[in-house]
């Protein structure tokens, strides 16, 4: 059976599967969209309210934050850093004045370092004028320390803010050396210009650098739950982190969050897994149950089917079998149903089909026989007649020795052509040929020349006796013509594998001669030939004769019989 067939009981099968499975699959896709909607829907808004959460809670850390910057808006506290950019603008004030700014500006920024709900380490003061020192108000510290901090200038964040004036930076965690609590842990720095209301001229860079504790606890609020993990970004780097990340950045699902005039994002990173597992749990939980489903279905729809099944595949096996030639075959069944109607159909056509053949194909085999044996027979005689004819010419010329050694080379052939065997092998063929083609050559000497090529594995296959001899023959009777022209006679046998029909061994008979034309040739002067195609359809339906002639160009004769699965040693299945 091809891959191509079906045996009945799989489409039946295959009719309860298509019609269970194509609901299950209808059925599957609705329900694992909308769960995946609904799903998805659920997570992006936790995740979203979350977000929003977080980023409310560090908007308001950061206003707190800017209320510093507000702060040296107030006269005296931008005196002292417009003091502190450039002494030179109050060298006329005395003593007293000048100590009372700096008093100003150490207890207004401890206050608001002091009342601030986040920990802020330090506040720094970076004049844009190139003296290289920081003034620095710590929070344990109620005084203003100056360090110096060589080319300041270069920083990036520097460089942000002197092209921006207006705007805020936001710098990483770190740990500056002018905190002596630097064991206490990261700060990051809030970082924005004062800049003169009047003059809109740039007095220096306010840095206030905020303990990271509470930005971090703020992150890792959702994150201790074991749901998300939080991260802060700037620029699409992480700039602070709730937790710590077990994969590479890139290697999770990210939703993001700007809040709002800082420049920062807040990202919240959730595994693929986290993201979607229970998604896949759900989904994996209604295909289990469904299989089962339908195994089960499955399993009660085939006991059920199972007799019918049984007794359609003893008649398919039945009618295969008498495909395949055993026409003596009869279906047996032991059922009451409607396959035993059909198998005693069958068996009752066979056994009317069995008596027609017993008596329609004897006949026919009997009558292409006498057919066969008719033909062959016409090969005895013109093969004898033309042989004395060229021993009367032998005498003739006084050839004694050669018509002798004739006679004897006759005899042995008509042992060859006298046996009973309708069908010889190639090898047993090619010999008499070249026993004919010996005796040819006593009369012709030097005008005849031959060779042969057989292939070894043709040498065993079976043709019909003489099929060849009536070609050769007329290669030389009438090869040369009225001419002195030497003849050159090739036969081969060749085994080739030819596009569309498969393996063939062809017989090919080509000579040098005078050829001829094929639409003037009378049919006397083919009756060899035409006996040699009769004789060769007879023998085998799917064989090809062809013969090819030309005047001036010589004669190609072809018999191509097709393998079909035959051996060497007996005839294919097409051929007699």
């Amino acid at each position: 059976m091809s891959r191509k067939e079906k045996t009945f009981g799989m489409k039946i099968y295959s009719v309860y599967l298509c019609s269970v499975l194509l609901l299950t699959v209808i059925i599957l896709g609705i329900f694992g969209e909308y769960s995946m909607y609904e799903f998805h829907e659920r997570e992006e808004n936790n995740i979203e309210n979350s977000l929003n959460s977080v980023s409310q809670n560090l908007e308001l850390q950061f206003a707190e934050i800017k209320k510093i910057r507000d702060a040296f808006y107030v006269n005296d506290i931008f005196k002292k850093a417009e003091q502190m950019n450039n002494p030179e603008l109050y060298r006329y004030y005395d003593e007293l004045e000048l100590i009372e700014l700096e008093h100003v500006y150490t207890m207004t920024l401890q206050k608001l370092m002091h009342t601030s709900s986040q920990t802020i380490r330090a506040i720094a003061f970076y004049p844009v004028s190139d003296n290289n020192y920081v003034y620095c108000l710590q929070k344990s510290s109620a005084e203003i320390k100056q360090y110096r901090h060589e080319d300041y200038q270069a920083e990036v964040w520097y460089q942000e803010i002197m092209e921006k004036p207006q705007g805020v930076v936001y710098y990483q965690l770190h740990n500056p050396e002018y905190i002596e609590e630097s064991r206490l842990g990261p700060v990051y720095s809030y970082i924005c210009g004062i800049s003169n209301l009047d003059t809109h001229k740039l007095i220096g860079i306010l840095k206030v650098d905020v303990d990271a504790d509470n930005m971090q606890k703020t992150l890792r609020i959702f994150a201790d739950e074991g749901e998300s993990t939080f991260v802060l970004l700037k620029d699409g780097k992480i700039f602070a982190q709730g937790g710590e990340l077990e994969k590479d950045f890139e290697d999770y699902v990210i939703t993001k969050k700007e809040i709002s005039n800082t420049g920062l994002e807040i990202a919240c990173l959730n595994t693929y897994w986290h993201r979607y597992g229970g998604y896949v749990k759900l989904f994996a939980g209604a295909l289990v149950i469904i299989f089962i489903a339908v195994l089960f279905g499955f399993m009660i729809y085939r006991k059920q089917t199972a007799e019918m099944v049984n007794d359609m595949n003893q008649v398919l096996n039945g009618v295969r079998e008498i495909e395949n030639g055993k026409l003596d075959n009869r279906i047996q069944l032991n059922s009451n149903s409607e396959y035993q109607k059909i198998a005693n159909v069958i068996n009752h056509m066979m056994d009317r089909l069995e008596e027609y053949i017993d008596r329609e194909y004897i006949l026919q085999l009997q009558q292409q026989k006498a057919q066969y044996l008719a033909l062959q027979s016409q090969i005895n005689p013109h093969f004898l007649y033309n042989t004395l004819n060229g021993f009367v010419a032998l005498n003739r010329m006084g050839e004694k020795e050669i018509l002798e050694k004739g006679i004897i080379e006759l005899s042995s052939l008509f042992r060859y052509t006298c046996s009973t065997k309708d069908y010889v092998t190639v090898g047993e063929e090619m010999d008499f040929l070249h026993d004919y083609l010996r005796l040819e050559k006593l009369k012709y000497d030097e005008s005849l020349e031959y060779r042969f090529d057989i292939d070894e594995e043709c040498r065993y296959r079976q043709i019909p006796k003489l099929i060849c001899q009536p070609i050769v023959e007329n290669s030389i009777q009438h090869g040369r013509g009225n001419t002195d022209q030497m003849i050159k006679i090739w036969i081969c046998a060749k085994s080739e594998n030819v596009k569309g029909i498969g393996k063939v061994m062809i017989l090919s008979v080509c000579d040098n001669g005078v050829g001829f034309d094929s639409e003037e040739k009378s049919k006397e002067d083919c009756v060899g030939l035409q006996n040699v195609r009769t004789r060769t359809e007879l023998y085998c339906k799917n064989a090809i004769y062809q013969c090819v002639s030309k005047q001036g160009e010589g004669t190609r004769t072809f018999l191509v019989f097709p393998y079909e699965g035959g051996t060497k040693e007996n005839d294919n299945n097409d051929c007699r």
